[in-house]
């Protein structure tokens, strides 16, 4: 497996050709990622997961408790399931798991104030706001509200947003569906607040296992932690590029 130090070169130049440039100016550092196999982590990436622990935000995907109070996190739920999470937009790192069918949105920027780099991070469950037009107007306008408020918070050209998670699974057509429809929903709405199109890493081939996730706000660097794929080498693309990935995949 290669190692997150290695990852980090390699997703680097992955987001800064063609995207860095297009849309963050450039002195900003681009959100970088390393995807990482869980069943084989690496020591430098499992200190940092430990220091983001410690230190950072519970994103918790569970019935709303008191950590989601002390931690500013809005909650939506359909009374008796758990189904959207959103953070509050600080300067702390974050993390969440348990990213089965779930999609994750995360958010950067610096903070115009501070000149500290800020961020969110979201986690979504499709059903909630896929299969009713009441509980996905408020999705929206909850995810809608968080894109405003961190481009109202940062500096010009220093916001950049990713989208990870879900699953797009051979012979699962209603699934896939849904993965198609979520992608869409969230780069609209990314398009329409900042005016550049969101990178997507491409979702689970299977239904094995969950992703997590780990944020490092002030480095921009994004941890993802997810079950070696057989079916896929793990990148990132574009959104609107979403429908010739998934006849790449063989998934529609």
């Amino acid at each position: 497996m290669e190692g997150a130090v290695e990852n980090y070169e390699k997703f680097e130049d992955l987001h800064v050709s063609p995207l860095h440039g297009k849309h963050l100016s450039e002195e900003v550092r681009p959100l970088i990622a390393s995807v990482v196999n869980m069943d084989d982590i690496d020591s430098f990436t499992s200190q940092k997961m430990r220091e983001i622990i410690a230190e950072g935000v519970d994103v918790e995907f569970a019935r709303y408790n008191s950590n989601h109070e002390k931690n500013n996190l809005v909650f939506l739920d359909n009374g008796k399931e758990h189904l959207v999470i959103i953070s509050g937009i600080d300067d702390n790192s974050k993390f969440s798991k348990r990213f089965y069918n779930c999609t994750g949105v995360i958010g950067v920027g610096i903070d115009s104030l501070t000149g500290e780099n800020v961020s969110f991070l979201s986690h979504q469950d499709p059903n909630y706001f896929l299969k009713s037009e009441t509980d996905g107007d408020k999705f929206m306008h909850k995810i809608s509200d968080k894109f405003t408020e961190l481009k109202q918070r940062s500096v010009p050209q220093s916001v950049d947003i990713v989208i990870f998670g879900g699953r797009s699974v051979l012979d699962q057509p209603e699934d896939n569906a849904d993965y198609h429809q979520v992608i869409d929903l969230l780069a609209d709405e990314v398009v329409q607040t900042f005016g550049f199109q969101p990178v997507v890493f491409q979702p689970k081939s299977d239904k094995r296992g969950a992703t997590a996730v780990y944020l490092d706000t002030q480095a921009r660097r994004m941890y993802l932690l997810q079950r070696e794929d057989e079916h896929r080498s793990g990148s990132a693309f574009n959104a609107q590029d979403l429908s010739d990935k998934e006849q790449e995949w063989g998934t529609v």
